[in-house]
């Protein structure tokens, strides 16, 4: 079970060699780590992981908390030795029912079938998951600079943007694959992690496109504004969340309509026209402008996040809590997790005091950024 939980985390050398141009250029020093445990927990829904689960018995769910809570220690350990000062969100839902339902009436649908305890191809993995988000909340709070987000009937992929904004960071690192959460690129100082073994990578503006163009099997990258993906998306639906598609295409589809306007800057002008020319592509297949709205707002992060109430921002506000206790973890290390220990040396790590720094700091890194350079040409 370790090989699969550690699947989602990003060996340190190619998070530096993918990080590095932006913390050269940037010169971050504070940072948001974003972690999707729905990406995360969609996916242990396969086959042979529901296996292993029956297999490992009464404490797999000790097991899948560990996990998770030295998933968190891992992604915090990378920033402080990178001298980053780290703020860590584990973000999830416990709930089946979305406010998003107002506009697409089967919002999730496919997410509450998956997840729902009477589905006996995934029964040992969703009471697993249950039982371990009982756990998690008792254990995190003790834990200093990390935060188990549970966002109830809010969409997850809203929360990093909710937060970033809450407590702005110099970067924000979004780990997912989800497609649908590609949309941050659109977005100044954020990146999103793609966690794939050797293959893992981070993604960022200038690289966006590529990722989708592999994604459809075509081979040549092709330019297109950030900005137009939110409406791409739009058309193309999301069936994790069940937001339908509008129009029997796919990207190769959209692509191909598109491609007539391609243009290699990045300037405003360029992504009015592209989204002009998206506008009839939408005309001509005749999409309803009613289904176009409604789509659009349960995939827009901006569009729901500007949306919430003050409840709703307290929902999250709420578990933003910082309670660290080093006894308590040993405890808890001792009793709950003995045959899967936390790494209480890596949680409880912390970056050094803002405004210091090493001498080594300036050197090492123009050092680096230039070799890499170097490397490219």
């Amino acid at each position: 079970m370790d090989r699969t939980y550690n699947g989602f985390k990003v060996r340190y050398e190619i998070l530096n060699e993918k990080f590095l141009p932006n913390r050269a250029a940037f010169g971050i020093k504070t940072i948001n780590i974003f972690i999707s445990l729905d990406y995360f927990f969609r996916y242990l829904h396969k086959y042979n992981i529901s296996q292993e689960f029956q297999t490992t018995g009464g404490t797999v769910y000790k097991q899948m908390v560990s996990n998770i809570i030295n998933l968190a220690a891992h992604y915090k350990n990378w920033a402080v030795k990178e001298h980053l000062a780290p703020n860590i969100y584990l973000i999830y839902t416990s709930s089946h029912t979305f406010k998003n339902s107002v506009h697409v009436s089967k919002y999730r649908e496919e997410y509450n079938k998956i997840y729902d305890l009477t589905n006996p191809d995934y029964y040992q993995v969703n009471a697993t998951i249950l039982s371990a988000c009982k756990l998690l909340p008792a254990i995190i709070k003790y834990i200093p600079h990390v935060y188990l987000i549970d966002t109830h009937y809010l969409e997850p992929s809203i929360v990093p943007l909710m937060i970033s904004e809450m407590k702005p960071a110099d970067w924000n690192l979004l780990v997912s694959k989800f497609e649908y959460d590609l949309q941050y690129l659109m977005y100044d100082n954020w990146s999103v992690v793609s966690p794939k073994g050797d293959e893992s990578d981070i993604i960022n503006k200038k690289t966006l496109w590529d990722v989708i163009c592999r994604g459809a099997g075509l081979e040549e990258p092709i330019y297109f504004h950030p900005s137009i993906f939110l409406s791409c998306k739009t058309i193309l639906g999301d069936r994790f969340r069940s937001i339908p598609k509008l129009t029997r295409t796919g990207w190769k589809t959209v692509f191909k309509w598109m491609n007539e306007v391609a243009d290699g800057s990045n300037e405003d002008s360029i992504y009015e026209v592209q989204l002009d020319h998206l506008q009839k592509f939408v005309e001509a297949r005749k999409i309803e402008g009613t289904a176009f709205d409604e789509n659009f707002y349960c995939t827009s992060v901006r569009s729901q996040v500007d949306a919430t109430m003050d409840i709703d921002r307290n929902i999250v506000v709420s578990q933003l809590v910082d309670m660290r206790d080093e006894r308590a973890l040993d405890e808890a290390n001792e009793k709950l997790f003995k045959d899967y220990p936390l790494n209480i040396y890596f949680l409880l790590k912390e970056a050094p005091p803002s405004g210091y720094r090493e001498i080594h700091d300036d050197y090492k890194w123009r050092k680096a950024f230039t070799s890499q350079r170097k490397r490219k040409l």
